[in-house]
């Protein structure tokens, strides 16, 4: 062979090397990827079930007894109750059947995995606002409770 045959062949030869390199690079990335999506998928799921139970109880509260939420924590509440609509809004849109083209987009998980971290984090601060404010009701409930009941059963003079 010619050196120059020779030369361009080892040139071809590095270029397959580091494209092979970099395909299994990517190919190593989404087994990881695909390997932790059920994890991730189950963590989602998980925040967004306790996220619904928390706006449950809250709204049951709001319902039996609206007097007990101070004014204070009103501002808080809302922001955190729109926030949360709007990321399942968001999350919607990304997850409707009829927004995602082609079959294999309809088969793979709607959100890569920063985005999946992300609405994990965005929802468990946005249900732990609305959950502190559970426990300050619960706090604040049983004090008005007693001090009404002490002074009820407190001797007139």
């Amino acid at each position: 062979m010619d050196p120059l045959t020779v030369i361009g062949l080892v040139a071809a030869s590095a270029q397959l090397v580091d494209q092979g390199a970099s395909v299994l690079k990517y190919l190593s990335r989404l087994y990881n990827d695909i390997k932790e999506a059920p994890t991730q998928a189950e963590k989602l799921f998980n925040e967004m079930t306790t996220m619904i139970a928390v706006i449950t109880l809250l709204k049951l509260r709001f319902d039996t007894f609206p007097e007990r939420i101070p004014e204070s924590e009103r501002m808080p509440i809302t922001n955190s109750l729109d926030t949360l609509n709007d990321i399942l809004q968001e999350m919607k849109t990304r997850c409707d059947p009829k927004q995602i083209r082609g079959v294999i987009g309809r088969l793979k998980w709607p959100f890569d995995m920063n985005e999946t971290n992300q609405y994990i984090e965005r929802i468990q601060r946005h249900a732990g606002i609305l959950n502190l404010v559970l426990q300050n009701e619960q706090l604040y409930t049983p004090s008005v409770f007693l001090a009404k009941l002490f002074k009820a059963s407190a001797p007139e003079h």
